[in-house]
């Protein structure tokens, strides 16, 4: 089945997001199950064939949503920069190009 057959099954495509997210749940609560117990230093091949620890695979879950904050931060900030730049001098949009951006 094609990428573009699964998109429009409904059904399938949400019953795959949502294994999706539960084995990343389910593999995040194993790395805190790992190093709680002390085995953090140790490594395990990860699907790219790269040695990872479990304290590094762990990091960069966390890292995820930092990184997440701080872009939808800084996209706050610049459309708040951008209207206020179209405020001060009164700048008006055509209707096209509200689509382009």
């Amino acid at each position: 089945m094609n990428l573009t057959r699964m998109v429009k099954n409904r059904p399938l495509f949400w019953a795959a997001q949502w294994l999706t997210l539960l084995s990343t749940i389910a593999f995040i609560g194993f790395l805190i199950i790992k190093v709680s117990s002390g085995d953090g230093t140790e490594q395990f091949l990860s699907m790219a064939g790269v040695k990872v620890s479990y304290i590094g695979a762990l990091v960069l879950f966390a890292t995820v949503p930092l990184f997440l904050v701080v872009s939808f931060i800084l996209e706050y900030v610049g459309d708040r920069d951008y209207r206020d730049f179209k405020k001060q001098y009164d700048i008006k949009e055509d209707k096209d190009d509200k689509g382009s951006q």
